[in-house]
């Protein structure tokens, strides 16, 4: 198809008109090409909703939480000793320890949306 389409675009439009029979089969091979092309791009209009954080605690002990709605749980919790007090844990994994609450969150969200789109295949068959 496209060695049709090449030589078609290459002609003279009146010569094309006479070669193809009209400008529909232009149109149709645009048509098919931005299809094509469509087909083998990646998507761009998904996306991920964000995780949403609650604050637990008291006075002494404060720690953060989200329920992914697969049903996983990220906490974030100041482990009392580490420079980066920011403990990140998703179940019984530690994902590291951060500087900031903001970066454990930004970390906890990207752990996530890396978990959802791995098992998200488009244009794939059953």
């Amino acid at each position: 198809m496209s060695d049709i389409v090449k030589r078609l675009r290459e002609a003279h439009p009146n010569s094309a008109q006479r070669f193809a029979g009209s400008t529909i089969l232009l149109d149709a091979a645009d048509e098919i090409e931005r299809l094509q092309a469509a087909k083998d791009s990646p998507v761009t209009n998904v996306r991920v909703i964000p995780l949403e954080w609650v604050e637990h605690g008291d006075i002494d002990f404060v720690w953060h939480r989200a329920m992914s709605p697969a049903g996983y749980r990220y906490n974030i919790e100041d482990d009392g000793f580490s420079e980066k007090k920011h403990h990140l844990t998703v179940g019984q994994l530690v994902l590291g320890n951060f500087e900031t609450l903001k970066e454990a969150q930004d970390a906890a969200h990207a752990d996530y949306e890396r978990r959802i789109l791995s098992a998200i295949a488009i244009g794939a068959s059953r």
